[in-house]
């Protein structure tokens, strides 16, 4: 009788402990799982592709007389053009929304005044070239800039329009960019996916994430900057957060001139380097910038200006 009566609580307190475990586990285990997910989201995976529009617009013949506005879908002839004045494509207040090509062979030059707005719609070159142009992009428009070579242009947000991160965007591959690149450039304005290509001579421009952590734009198609070289170049801190797989050929890396919004997540950049230096002193909290020699850099085939110049030919 005795022996009885006691057993019970015993064992009541037994169970009462088991449920506790199990309902803790329960509870807990997500937690786990979520941070397991959240440290996947931030390594480096494949990047999305961009898809480059396959439109062929007619030809139209001699576009730089239009009055006004570019409102139409055109092919642009191939030719030595000088732009003097503002060259404005599409309206989306009419709703017009154009695709304008470049023919291959393509050579745009910048007179006093001369620009590139891209309003509305998007705007597609392959094998041209573009010296001292102002090239500028609204709320979700798109360039797509394949074999081009770019000397002492200038890219950045145009028009009044914004809506989320990343409001209009750049595509370069295989292209070559030499002496300017772009302003100081922030998370709201610009977006740029640049591969396969060759940056010479620039002082490039700081990234402000605008109170937003770096580590999680790693995997951001429209935010890398991937197999690429640089080439006497001069890259701030903000900007090499944005390189994947790059290589950086007698170049220095700065501090940016102004410091750096706090990062609470950690992000850590591969910069596969040759002669390079650093005059970087101090780093933010969260960021890691490992120096290897170019030659550890592997199963990437980085490309050289000279490698990039055949590509170029129409």
């Amino acid at each position: 009788m005795i022996s009885g009566t006691t057993s019970r609580p015993l064992e009541s307190a037994r169970l009462r402990r088991r449920i506790f475990y199990l309902v803790s586990a329960l509870l807990v285990l997500p937690l786990f799982t979520a941070a397991a997910q959240e440290e996947d989201q931030k390594a480096p995976q494949p990047l999305e592709p961009i898809e480059i529009p396959g439109d062929t617009p007619p030809e139209f013949k001699d576009p730089f007389k239009i009055k006004g506005r570019w409102m139409e879908a055109i092919t642009v002839p191939a030719g030595k053009e000088r732009v003097n004045e503002a060259i404005i494509i599409g309206d989306r207040m009419k709703k017009s929304w154009p695709t304008v090509v470049v023919a291959p062979g393509s050579n745009w030059s910048a007179g006093r005044g001369g620009r590139i707005e891209l309003s509305g719609g998007n705007f597609v070159a392959r094998k041209s070239r573009f010296d001292r142009l102002p090239i500028e992009v609204d709320h979700a428009c798109r360039y797509f800039f394949i074999n081009c070579a770019f000397d002492d242009c200038r890219f950045g947000k145009g028009g009044v329009w914004y809506g989320g991160d990343l409001a209009g965007k750049y595509y370069f591959e295989s292209c070559i960019i030499r002496k300017t690149f772009a302003n100081p450039i922030n998370l709201t304005d610009t977006g740029f996916r640049i591969q396969t290509s060759v940056f010479e001579n620039i002082d490039l421009p700081s990234m402000n994430f605008r109170k937003k952590e770096a580590a999680d734009y790693v995997n951001e198609r429209w935010l890398r900057v991937v197999n690429c070289r640089f080439v006497k170049c001069t890259l701030p801190i903000s900007f090499l957060l944005l390189t994947r797989d790059c290589v950086f050929e007698n170049c220095t890396f700065i501090e940016d001139p102004q410091p750096m919004e706090e990062l609470t997540k950690l992000i850590e950049i591969d910069l596969y380097v040759k002669n390079s230096k650093s005059k970087i002193s101090a780093y933010p909290a969260n960021v890691i910038l490992n120096q290897k020699p170019d030659t550890a850099l592997k199963d990437v085939e980085i490309p050289t200006a000279a490698s990039l110049l055949p590509a170029l030919e129409p």
